[in-house]
């Protein structure tokens, strides 16, 4: 912990007051940012663009990891538990990126995707990322014939995150 603090510029302080317990201060100057400034930091940060994002899984537990994560970088992320919400919800937000998993009870994403890219509307354009945990080449092979653009296996991988989201940085 003292390494981290002294490589942001900052200390740390043990004080110890007999039987109240040890009392730790740590200093730091950090810049003030409001919610805005934050948001443009991290993009700033990332080299990429904000970007809206949709973020389809049934799995709770899935969709809040991948959402903490993106939201942490300043994207606006809107979550869908199923495949026909997620048509829906593409049309009214029209994102840049939709992450779709594969294998959701009613309207499957391979079939949401298709749904997806007939719309008329520019949320058919959106860059669409299956999810899955079936990482075999038949999986991808129906990925991209139901018109998705990339591929993410879970547990996700957030280095491979960051090269899908790189395809909108601004450099």
């Amino acid at each position: 912990v003292r390494e981290t603090i002294e490589k942001l510029g900052g200390s740390l302080g043990i004080s110890s007051s007999g039987s109240t317990g040890n009392t730790l201060q740590v200093r730091l100057s950090l810049p003030i940012f409001n919610e805005t400034g934050v948001a443009q930091a991290k993009a700033e940060i990332e080299n990429c663009e904000l970007l809206k994002v949709l973020v389809v899984d049934d799995s709770v537990t899935n969709r809040r990891i991948l959402v903490n994560y993106l939201e942490q970088k300043g994207h606006q992320v809107v979550e869908s538990a199923n495949g026909l919400d997620a048509i829906k919800t593409a049309q009214d937000l029209i994102p840049d990126v939709i992450f779709m998993d594969l294998e959701m009870p009613g309207l499957s994403g391979l079939n949401a995707s298709v749904a997806i890219r007939k719309l008329e509307s520019p949320a058919r354009d959106a860059f669409i990322v299956a999810t899955t945990g079936q990482v075999f080449d038949r999986d991808q092979r129906a990925a991209r014939e139901a018109g998705m653009d990339d591929f993410l296996g879970k547990p996700y991988n957030f280095n491979k995150v960051n090269e899908i989201l790189k395809h909108f940085s601004y450099e």
